[in-house]
């Protein structure tokens, strides 16, 4: 799952047997994707419920576990989790466009002059343990940029 993708997640459901249930309700915490802590879910079929889940576009890359929780109207309650992995938003072809690979520096940089006479760059800073662009000056200018 990228951020800002939809999945579908699923919940199977064995209800509890003395006395039947009746009634059953599953909620999931969607709160690590940047969803609502009390979602609930829909009942697909007798014992499938289900949720069209957005990513958020905000959510960091790395497997998220989703609690659900299920209950009855017999007052019983059982938890469950959903695991997720979100991957990293990458786009190379633009990255690879963008930055000179061998110094890691933008390739279109464009100089301001600063009040002490020194020049630095206002372009897109690459995070390389991140694997993205950022705007703002570069990492190695900043103390100069009076707009950092």
């Amino acid at each position: 799952m990228l951020p800002g993708s939809n999945t579908l997640l699923k919940v199977t459901v064995t209800p509890g047997t003395d006395p039947p249930s009746t009634s059953l309700v599953v909620t999931g915490n969607l709160a690590a994707i940047g969803g609502s802590e009390t979602q609930a879910f829909a009942q697909s079929g007798s014992n499938l419920f289900t949720f069209l889940a957005t990513v958020g576009p905000e959510t960091s890359p790395g497997l998220k576990s989703l609690p659900i929780r299920i209950a009855d109207g017999q007052g019983r309650h059982s938890h469950a989790a959903i695991a997720l992995n979100v991957g990293l938003v990458t786009n190379i072809a633009y990255l690879r466009s963008r930055l000179d690979l061998s110094t890691g520096m933008p390739t279109d940089t464009t100089l301001s002059s600063s009040s002490e006479g020194r020049h630095h760059s206002h372009q897109p800073d690459y995070d390389q343990q991140r694997g993205v662009l950022h705007p703002g000056c570069h990492r190695r200018h900043r103390r100069l940029c009076r707009r950092w």
